[in-house]
C-alpha cells in the first residue's frame, strides 16, 4: 500500500476528486484500517509513504502509534529529500538510510526511454533525481521556463515574476527561486553551477552585481517561505512579497 501527496492511497480503494499536495490524516486513517486486516497467506506486506515531507503535523502524529508498533510482518518505507522537514518524533521512530542518487550515465537514457524531450535539464534542474525530473509535467516546466525567462531580465518586476507563474503551486514556486538563488550564490562564491547550466554565463553576471550578504538573507529567507508555502493565505500576494524582494536586491548597490 502507499500514501502519496495525490489525494489517494494504492490499495485503499478510496481517492479523492482532485490532487493534493499534501498527505492527509484520511489517508493514515484508512491506512490503520487497511493495517487490521492480516496479510495473505501470513506474508510480508510493505507501507510507502512518499513524499514522507508531505505530512503535516497532523497525519505525522496520527502515523506515530503504527511507525513505533507496526503489526508482525509489516515494514514502513517513508521517503524523504527533505528528512529535516519530518517531526523530531517521526524521524526518532525510523531507521535512516541514505540513497545516493542515480549516476547521470544510468538516468539520461532512462529518462530519454520514458519520453522526455530534454532529460539532461531536467535531470539537472530536479536535483539529479531522475523520479522527481519524470513527474514534472509539461504545463509545470513550461511555466518554470517562463520564470527563469523573466528572471534573467534586468528591468523586471515583481508582478512581471508572478504573472510568470500565474496557476503554479506556490510551493513549486518558491522551490525554483530557492534553485535559482542558489545557483547565484555559488556563482558569486566562484563555485560550480548546479541546477541552471543554460543560464550559466548569465548566473554569474547577475551575482556579480548582487550584495553577497543580502542575497545570503534573502537565500535564508525563502527556507521560511517554503515551510509555509502549502498554506497561504492569499497565494498570489505571497509570491508578490517573495518577488518584491528579489527584485529589490536585484537593484541593490553592490556591496
Amino acid at each position: 500500500m502507499a500514501a502519496s501527496a495525490t489525494g489517494e492511497g494504492e490499495g485503499s480503494g478510496k481517492g479523492t476528486s482532485a490532487p493534493s499536495r499534501q498527505i492527509k490524516v484520511d489517508q493514515i486513517r484508512d491506512l490503520q484500517a487497511f493495517l487490521s486486516i492480516g496479510t495473505h497467506r501470513g506474508g510480508a506486506r510493505v507501507i510507502l509513504v512518499r513524499p514522507a515531507e508531505a505530512m503535516n503535523a497532523a497525519t505525522a502524529n496520527a502515523l506515530l502509534k503504527s511507525l513505533e508498533e507496526p503489526p508482525p510482518g509489516t515494514v514502513f518505507l517513508l521517503v524523504s529529500s527533505a528528512p529535516d522537514r519530518l517531526l523530531p518524533t517521526v524521524r526518532s521512530r525510523c531507521q535512516r538510510i541514505a540513497v545516493p542518487a542515480a549516476a547521470a550515465g544510468d538516468a539520461l537514457p532512462w529518462l530519454k526511454a520514458q519520453g522526455l524531450k530534454d532529460p539532461e535539464a531536467a535531470l539537472r534542474h530536479a536535483g539529479n533525481a531522475p523520479l522527481s525530473a519524470l513527474e514534472e509535467d509539461g504545463e509545470s516546466v513550461r511555466t518554470r521556463e517562463a520564470l527563469t525567462a523573466c528572471l534573467l531580465r534586468r528591468d523586471v518586476t515583481a508582478l512581471d515574476l508572478t504573472d510568470a507563474c500565474q496557476g503554479a503551486a506556490p510551493e513549486a514556486v518558491v522551490g525554483w527561486l530557492q534553485k535559482w538563488v542558489y545557483d547565484l550564490v555559488a556563482a558569486r562564491a566562484g563555485a560550480a553551477i548546479r541546477y541552471n547550466m543554460r543560464q550559466e554565463s548569465a548566473l554569474r553576471a547577475i551575482a556579480g552585481a548582487l550584495p553577497g550578504p543580502a542575497l545570503l538573507r534573502f537565500e535564508r529567507s525563502l527556507s521560511t517561505a517554503r515551510s509555509i508555502a502549502l498554506h497561504p493565505l492569499n497565494p498570489r500576494l505571497f509570491l508578490e512579497e517573495i518577488f518584491l524582494r528579489y527584485a529589490q536586491l536585484r537593484e541593490s548597490p553592490h556591496e
